[in-house]
């Protein structure tokens, strides 16, 4: 898909085309037919939107703190008046959004948001009223299976940032009380259908972008802290196989060229293979991993632990169905980095069968290598100053850990810190002189 910026390229070029006889007015015309007006993002609107979010939080949190200030001297009846009567007022407020405003972003994902608020407010104040029973993690619970339509009724796209960041911290409770957060993957599920709707409606808008950065970030810390970890090393296969389809989905949905904060798959998936790979790099993550070491005998949920498999399974036939479409693609430039799962998978099972760490230990010292040594040269023939520089910092990367994992003194460590930083001025030096040359 053609981004704004383009379509407002080419139609700035055909007068000159059609003066040069390139075209004829019938093809410029069916040029514009085809590529059509072009979309003007309005700050105004998105200013607008911004700030009503903004002001719905305070004035949600505001009616909650006036509320606390004097609740302990109100009856129970009263209380429970008082909470409902503001629930009512939420729920009208988002029906009048619904049944007048329904063209407005800014009053939709407003109203939606103060709702949500009151839910979460209703819940926890009725609880302490009455002495219901309970622990924050269901509390957490109860609040996001309750705003969970609101995010599809009302199109909020703050609800559901809101939603991923309560479930992902519903999951981390769960998991620092000793019991299986195996409902994160269903509860992530229910979030999904929303965020790839959106992004079929309008993968470019701001809005959109930033709902991505938030299941990015929920898929980065969700993952980690859900998986029930009965079968050690397991993390190492799901975190490379999900990055992995994170990055090769940024490169096939988004314009290479795009920004890096407006391409929140590849940016995130990207940063999570090279941070991933240097830790792998590492003997210790391939210590004590596989069927040898399970832990049945810490009372693991065996429910929780085939979800693990599961899930794990398909992010990796995702990402291999992924590396095939990139072979078949030609965007070589980018196989590197998708043949990540398969290596891990194969170091896992090396790992798991031996009790070896040595062999996936060397794999994966020389995968970054080979990855970052790859990237800097695509960045020198492309003339790319970010790729280059990306290249640089993986290799930079690899370096300072094996010198902090081998012991070297600091004398060592402080020469090598500078060797890199003058690496890094040298190459950046070096393609920008290119670039002034190649532009003169």
């Amino acid at each position: 898909m053609a981004r704004p910026k383009h379509i407002r390229w080419l139609y700035d070029e055909l007068p000159a085309l059609l003066n040069a006889h390139v075209l004829d007015t019938s093809a410029a015309e069916r040029i514009r037919a085809h590529y059509g007006p072009i979309r003007e993002r309005n700050p105004r609107a998105l200013a607008l939107l911004i700030f009503g979010i903004i002001g719905a939080g305070l004035i949600g949190l505001g009616i909650i703190l006036v509320l606390a200030n004097n609740w302990d001297e109100l009856s129970r009846p009263l209380r429970a008046g008082m909470v409902f009567g503001l629930l009512v007022a939420a729920q009208a407020v988002a029906g009048f959004a619904l049944a007048r405003r329904a063209g407005s972003r800014a009053w939709n994902e407003s109203a939606a948001l103060f709702l949500a608020l009151c839910i979460g407010a209703a819940i926890a104040l009725i609880g302490q009223t009455y002495n219901i029973p309970g622990d924050l993690g269901n509390f957490l619970l109860t609040w996001m299976l309750l705003t969970l339509p609101l995010m599809y009724v009302m199109d909020a796209g703050a609800v559901a940032i809101g939603y991923l960041a309560g479930i992902t911290w519903w999951a981390m409770i769960v998991q620092w009380d000793d019991r299986n957060a195996v409902w994160f993957w269903p509860l992530a599920g229910g979030a999904g259908i929303y965020l790839a709707q959106t992004f079929r409606k309008s993968r470019d808008s701001v809005r959109t972008v930033w709902l991505m950065w938030g299941a990015c970030l929920c898929a980065t810390i969700g993952p980690g802290v859900a998986i029930e970890g009965a079968l050690p090393g397991m993390w190492i296969p799901l975190y490379m196989s999900m990055f992995a389809v994170m990055y090769l989905c940024g490169v096939f949905w988004f314009d290479p060229d795009r920004a890096m904060l407006r391409s929140p798959f590849r940016s995130v998936g990207a940063a999570g293979l090279a941070v991933i790979s240097l830790i792998l790099t590492f003997e210790e993550p391939w210590r004590d991993v596989g069927w040898n070491h399970y832990r049945s005998q810490y009372g693991y949920d065996s429910v929780a632990a085939i979800a693990d498999y599961v899930v794990t399974g398909v992010f990796f036939l995702t990402a291999v169905a992924l590396l095939v479409t990139t072979i078949r693609r030609k965007h070589m430039e980018h196989i590197p980095f998708a043949v990540a799962p398969i290596l891990a998978v194969a170091g896992f099972a090396v790992a798991a069968g031996s009790d070896d760490a040595l062999i996936p230990w060397a794999a994966f010292n020389i995968y970054v290598f080979v990855c970052s040594v790859l990237t800097i040269i695509s960045g020198v023939r492309a003339e790319d100053m970010r790729k280059l520089n990306e290249g640089m910092l993986f290799l930079a990367g690899l370096i300072l850990v094996r010198f902090f994992d081998e012991g070297f003194t600091f004398l060592e460590r402080g020469l090598a810190f500078i060797v890199i930083g003058i690496a890094f001025l040298g190459a950046n030096f070096a393609m920008a002189t290119r670039r002034r040359k190649a532009d003169a």
